[in-house]
């Protein structure tokens, strides 16, 4: 199945991604986050705000947005 993957972070993208069936939110957005911890992250999916351990449905739309940006005042 696929989901669409948006990130609002620096270099923002927007990527039709492929998953397994039974996927979570977390496991699909480490992939994008290089594997870090994703509690830095304001992740939703279709607009509203989502666990890490919500299962995928076909077409959902995943939005990962930081929560802080290092450095900034």
């Amino acid at each position: 199945m696929s989901v669409l993957v948006v990130d609002n972070g620096g270099g923002g993208f927007a990527e039709r991604v492929e998953t397994e069936a039974g996927e979570t939110v977390g496991e699909v957005v480490r992939r994008f986050i290089n594997g870090h911890e994703t509690d830095g992250y304001l992740i939703r999916v279709n607009g509203s705000i989502a666990e890490r351990s919500q299962v995928l449905s076909e077409d959902d739309r995943i939005t990962i947005t930081p929560k802080g940006v290092k450095g900034a005042l």
